[in-house]
């Protein structure tokens, strides 16, 4: 059974905004360990872990909320 538009309107914008927030914080993080690394000569071992997970699950959901507005688009609509 196919889930009404409004629904997947509404995952698809949270969605953007989760990936949004997970790539401005693995993009800060990034800025702070290159920030560290060029001013103390030292990596933080957990940014350096964090930093591409951040930013890996922010790619994903922008990817899942692509596919779910494209999805949204291809449903029939109901009268």
């Amino acid at each position: 059974m196919l889930e009404p538009a409004d629904n997947t309107k509404a995952e698809s914008e949270e969605c953007n905004r989760q990936a949004n927030a997970f790539l401005g914080a693995g993009l800060g993080l990034s800025a702070y360990m290159a920030t560290t690394a060029a001013t103390l000569s030292f990596v933080c071992p957990v940014c350096a872990v964090t930093t591409p997970v951040l930013l890996g699950m922010g790619v994903y959901k922008k990817i899942k909320a692509k596919r779910l507005r494209d999805n949204q688009i291809a449903l029939p609509q109901e009268p």
